[in-house]
């Protein structure tokens, strides 16, 4: 059997990808839905990096299908950390599971790496601890990177990301400003949890556009 990441995975940043690639070529994913800092913080909580779907189609397009969401609810939040590590075992899917250096579970956050290295020992199981990637002295966290977004600073959340910083949405109607503005705009609607940038234009960048360079322009508007 193979060995399974287990985390929050928010963001799927650089440190997260240390992780999952340390379970092997064909690894299992375990990660909880909503993470547990979100559910622990209410309904107003705007701070993913990722939302569910692109956490799911982030991990798809590198390959890795054997995902497994552990719901992060009342119950889960009032799990033991010897229950939840039954909990693990029960997946009887995997030979051992792989987690960050900081990782902590169950009520309280009362277990870390060595208490769960020993439960799962004694089911069998073995256990990967993985030391943090790090990016200029620092270790790479999504706590990090949602700070620069709030800031407005995309270009360190960016690099911190390893790719550009984006949300994905659906496209909706607006106050047909771009008549006035005289070229076309879009109007995605972004999920509430989504960590956003401040109000604020971005510098424009160029784009090519039906073979013509056009400059664009990108703005995050507040929202209540």
């Amino acid at each position: 059997m193979s060995l399974a990441a287990l985390g929050a995975f928010d963001g799927l940043h650089p440190g997260h990808m240390k992780v999952i690639e340390a379970a092997g070529p064909s690894p299992g994913i375990v990660f909880f839905e909503p993470i547990p800092r979100q559910a622990f913080a209410g309904g107003g909580w705007r701070e993913r990096i990722t939302t569910a779907g692109e956490r799911y189609e982030m991990l798809r397009d590198k390959g890795l299908d054997s995902i497994i969401t552990l719901p992060f609810d009342g119950h889960m939040a009032e799990t033991s950390p010897e229950e939840f590590v039954e909990i693990l075992a029960d997946i009887g899917l995997f030979s051992g599971y792989v987690v960050g250096y900081d990782f902590r579970y169950g009520k309280g956050a009362l277990g870390n790496t060595e208490t769960l290295r020993g439960g799962l020992c004694k089911h069998g199981l073995s256990l990967i601890v993985v030391n943090p990637r790090t990016i200029g002295s620092l270790p790479v966290k999504s706590g990090r990177i949602r700070s620069y977004i709030r800031e407005g600073n995309l270009e360190e959340a960016s690099l911190l990301l390893g790719r550009s910083y984006g949300a994905t949405g659906v496209v909706a109607r607006g106050r047909g400003l771009g008549r006035k503005l005289g070229f076309p705009t879009l109007n995605i609607r972004v999920p509430v949890p989504n960590c956003f940038p401040p109000p604020a234009a971005t510098p424009p960048s160029p784009e090519k556009v039906a073979s013509a360079e056009r400059p664009w322009l990108s703005w995050f508007p507040g929202r209540t």
